[in-house]
């Protein structure tokens, strides 16, 4: 080989390696806590819908399901935000609003995780498939809704507690009345936190004309976290008597419940950092209730 030839191969590899962290940090790869947030009340779900009795294939398709999604959507969300993120100090720097890579490319990634994922389809039964055609739907709408209207996270949190349904209906076949109402609690929670997220970002929201409830609220914001966070609990001690759980999920709420007055305790500060602070603090919820209905039904995760 030619010194020209190795002297290319080295300059493309070290294109390459860049390249591949631009993509990684495309789908949040360095900040997973998306994933955490998404692997907690889902592996919940299929540890209530199971009874304790999970199937080794069905924890698979949850945790792959759930990885592959949550990067997918990241890539669509930085597709769909590339114009405000570039005007947001927080987000300027995110691999599409930098332009380090091209929005073509993050459409592209996101297709290509979405066929990285369908395998998962050929192990699902037909009212998942059903179920996960519509909620697409609605997981594809949420990076856009910002545009049109001041609820999108009424779509972050329908899609979140969609997902709950799916884990019931690969788990069990059929939607029982308890899995409704885990899925309600999963979805007021979404928006709770992602309101708080929303938070951080309100006043560089209102200068670029990005909506949300943040900004539709404005100082009620927080009283309106509380009010969905109250719901959730609601949902939660309604879920332990329908769902026949037990005193290991009573523990589990009160603990939620410190969870929420801590969140609020950095909220109250009204800073950015605070906001980010309460949000990076959501993903313990679901671990929390994963933890106590495997104690409560008897098995370890």
């Amino acid at each position: 080989m030619s010194v020209d030839a190795e002297l290319s191969d080295t300059g493309t590899q070290a294109q390459s390696w860049p390249r591949a962290m631009d993509l990684a940090r495309l789908v949040r790869l360095d900040r997973p806590v998306g994933i955490w947030l998404g692997l907690g009340p889902a592996l919940w779900a299929v540890w209530v819908a199971t009874r304790g009795r999970p199937h080794p294939i069905l924890l698979g398709i949850v945790v792959l399901g759930v990885i592959v999604s949550r990067s997918a959507l990241c890539a669509l969300n930085d597709f769909a935000d590339r114009d405000f993120d570039r005007h947001v100090p927080r987000t300027r720097d995110r691999p599409v609003a930098s332009g380090r890579v091209s929005p073509q490319a993050s459409l592209a990634t996101f297709l290509g995780l979405c066929a990285l994922g369908s395998p998962l389809l050929l192990f699902a039964n037909h009212l998942t498939v059903a179920l996960l055609f519509a909620g697409a739907t609605i997981a594809i709408a949420y990076p856009f809704a910002k545009r049109v209207t001041h609820w999108p996270q009424l779509f972050l949190g329908a899609t979140n507690g969609w997902s709950t349904l799916l884990v019931y209906a690969s788990a069990t076949n059929y939607l029982p009345v308890q899995a409704w109402i885990q899925a309600a609690a999963i979805a007021t929670w979404t928006m709770a936190y992602d309101c708080t997220y929303a938070l951080a970002d309100r006043e560089d929201d209102v200068r670029i004309g990005v909506k949300s409830m943040a900004v539709r609220l404005g100082r009620h914001a927080p009283a309106a976290i509380a009010a969905l966070q109250g719901l959730t609990l609601l949902a939660l001690v309604l879920l332990g008597r329908v769902a026949g759980l037990g005193w290991w999920h009573v523990t589990a709420v009160v603990l939620v419940v410190g969870l929420f007055v801590d969140q609020h305790r950095l909220i109250v500060h009204a800073t950015p950092q605070a906001y980010l602070r309460a949000f990076e603090r959501s993903h313990w919820f679901g671990w929390i209730l994963l933890v106590a209905a495997a104690l409560d039904l008897g098995k370890t995760v």
